[in-house]
């Protein structure tokens, strides 16, 4: 996103509104369509709970849906939306067939930024060239597409927000839990910390000795 802030413009998009959209893109897991479809109005930034709403006729599942922002959003919105009238879209995407293609080409940037703050030391340089870090496929073949962009939120639903897999379901609408296992896929433990987390299976305390600690 930093990379993409400051670069330069792409497909009529300047590096700043990319760099919006993919944000509201992850924290949303809005598809690309829908955020195509997105106007002005789609947005209310004023109340206490900062929201995105799209009609049923511009939703994949043909279901209106209404999506909660977060507060950091909202003010990154209010300030990208400030001169824009009601009506007026709120991207200037381009088609379906480039959004991947300006994805790549930011992610590149990135990569490149990442590879060159190595500088002198060599070792550390050709380790970054060598990993898959920002690529566009990673080792084991996976190509970066938008959509990835709406699978990052899912996964970051259970990784981060701890989401239960109903939870999941219903940020992401879609129709069943077995839809969520796609995002549960790429899930990885990394809190080692959680097989502390049950309850208490030892000796219980003898009788009284809880009243007398």
């Amino acid at each position: 996103l930093r990379a993409t802030e400051v670069g330069i413009e792409r497909f009529g998009m300047t590096g700043h509104e990319r760099a919006i959209l993919y944000q509201l893109a992850i924290e949303t897991g809005l598809r690309a369509g829908e955020l195509r479809s997105l106007c002005r109005a789609s947005f209310d930034l004023d109340g206490a709970a900062p929201s995105v709403s799209l009609p049923a006729r511009d939703t994949k599942n043909r279901t209106a849906t209404r999506l909660e922002l977060t507060r950091p959003m909202r003010d990154t919105l209010a300030g990208h939306l400030m001169n824009k009238l009601p009506t007026a879209m709120a991207f200037n995407l381009p088609p379906s067939t480039h959004t991947a293609e300006m994805l790549r080409a930011d992610l590149l940037d990135a990569r490149t930024n990442w590879i060159n703050a190595a500088k002198a030391d060599l070792k550390e340089r050709k380790r970054r060239s060598d990993s898959t870090f920002l690529a566009e496929s990673d080792d084991v073949g996976r190509v970066l597409v938008f959509h990835s962009l709406r699978h990052t939120r899912g996964v970051w639903l259970f990784q981060h927000h701890r989401a239960t897999p109903t939870e999941v379901r219903e940020l992401m609408r879609v129709g069943s839990l077995q839809l969520v296992d796609r995002y549960t896929r790429s899930f990885r433990v990394t809190d080692d910390k959680l097989v502390h987390r049950g309850p208490d299976l030892g000796p219980a305390a003898p009788d009284g000795a809880a009243e007398a600690s």
